[in-house]
């Protein structure tokens, strides 16, 4: 006799089948689960890592680009009023003289990043020592305006080990120090005055002025003042780098550009001939859109990192504000925002590819 079939015509054999299959259609499930899981856990554990790599390293290059900047403001400084303290004691003579010319001169040898020292007189004299190539076999430049008696303006070019090889006297000069900016910044404000970044005109690379005021000499005021250049923050920008392209900029307070990439291009003239340094607008993108994150960034804090633009030109910053004198420098770290933790999403991606082969 045949045996009977249940009512769902399913025999003891289809049902055990059924079952192990319901079990390892389970088993599969879980474990497609748990590695969907780990995977989203993964991918969230590399996207915290990713934006730590992205913190640290925009962090440690702001800190280094801020430390750089303090140190040549340390330098900047410590020149400059060492020669005003040395002329009050008289050290130096502070005068319009051979042995402030002397000096002067040395310490454009001794401190490469001095482009020029000076002391103007509120008698209009003037004495200027700086760097000069334009004549060759030459380095340097000595400027002297006399005015007791009949006024004179003599140059003299040196060379490297300062020997005087050339003198001429200059007619139509109407130079006087009382008229410039730093002498009347000086002579106006307690302690060292900075002006603004500008382009020196011999050599067409950015640099600014430190002046301060020291004691009368036989009643009349005396400023000494130094140029300096800082050609060399552009070259320590293009050494910092985040992610495979992203570069650094760094502009002064008056919102002029002292390094970024092709600044040298971008090196203007006004209606008088007189070279200027561009601004934020003179750059190609993603350049100009750094305004926004640049005007929000506080002093003494790296500013978390934002994003400008949208799509695939999207552009990670970051900024730091350093005080400079009385005002303040601001250098921001930028570049595509797919390739700021490049390193980091890498390893995120091999990662996630191991799972997936799982």
């Amino acid at each position: 006799m045949r045996r009977r079939l249940s009512r769902s015509g399913d025999s003891p054999l289809r049902r055990w089948r059924r079952l192990i299959l319901a079990l390892l259609g389970g088993l599969l499930a879980v474990q497609a689960l748990t590695l969907g899981l780990f995977a989203i856990s993964t991918w969230r554990s590399n996207e915290t890592q990713s934006q730590e790599f992205v913190d640290q390293a925009v962090s440690a290059a702001s800190i280094a680009a801020a430390d750089q900047i303090q140190k040549l403001v340390v330098d900047f400084e410590a020149a400059v009023n060492l020669s005003a303290q040395l002329a009050d004691e008289g050290v130096i003579p502070g005068d319009i003289d051979r042995k402030t010319e002397r000096y002067l001169l040395r310490q454009l040898a001794t401190h490469p990043g001095i482009s020029g020292a000076y002391l103007g007189m509120g008698n209009g004299q003037f004495l200027m020592a700086s760097r000069d190539t334009t004549k060759p076999g030459f380095v340097y430049r000595v400027k002297r305006i006399q005015t007791v008696g009949k006024r004179t303006v003599t140059q003299q070019w040196l060379t490297a080990n300062m020997q005087v090889g050339l003198t001429e006297e200059v007619a139509n000069d109407t130079y006087d120090p009382r008229e410039r900016p730093w002498y009347q910044a000086a002579t106006t404000s307690a302690g060292l005055i900075w002006t603004d970044p500008y382009i020196f005109f011999t050599s067409r690379q950015p640099g600014l002025t430190v002046a301060t005021e020291t004691s009368d000499l036989r009643g009349v005021k005396r400023v000494i003042g130094m140029d300096f250049g800082i050609e060399n923050l552009g070259e320590f920008a293009r050494q910092i780098r985040v992610g495979p392209s992203g570069s650094t900029l760094i502009m002064a307070g008056d919102g002029s550009v002292i390094a970024a990439p092709g600044l040298d291009d971008r090196i203007t003239e006004d209606s008088d001939g007189k070279p200027v340094l561009p601004h934020l607008d003179a750059f190609p993108a993603p350049i100009p859109a750094l305004a926004a994150p640049m005007k929000e960034a506080k002093v003494g804090a790296v500013q978390s990192i934002s994003e400008v633009g949208s799509g695939s030109g999207r552009t990670a910053v970051a900024v730091t504000k350093v005080p400079v004198g009385t005002g303040v420098w601001s250098v921001a770290l930028y570049g595509p925002a797919n390739e700021f933790a490049s390193d980091a999403t890498q390893t995120g991606r091999r990662g996630l590819v191991k799972i997936i082969l799982l």
